[in-house]
C-alpha cells in the first residue's frame, strides 16, 4: 500500500483492510490537533476509494491517484 500517513500504523492497517474487504463506512470524521495528518489521511482515503487497482490500493500510479494527489480530481 502506498499510504503516506505516518505514525498511525494501526489506523492505516484497519482502514486498508476494510477497503480491501469492501467494508467501509459512508463517512469518516477526521479530527485532531493541527499537524497530525488529517489532510494526509483524507487524501489517502480518497485515493484508496477511487483507485482501480486490484493489488495495492492506493497504487499511487494510476490516473485517479495522480489526479487526487495533485489536487486536480473532482
Amino acid at each position: 500500500m502506498m499510504w503516506k500517513l505516518q505514525g498511525h500504523d494501526s489506523l492505516v492497517q484497519r482502514l486498508g483492510q476494510s477497503i480491501r474487504e469492501g467494508r467501509y463506512s459512508h463517512a469518516y470524521l477526521v479530527v485532531g490537533p493541527p499537524q497530525t495528518g488529517k489532510a494526509t489521511l483524507a487524501l489517502d482515503m480518497a485515493m484508496a476509494l477511487n483507485c482501480p487497482s486490484t493489488e495495492d490500493v492506493p497504487c499511487g500510479t494510476c490516473t485517479q491517484c495522480i489526479r487526487i494527489s495533485a489536487g486536480q480530481h473532482a
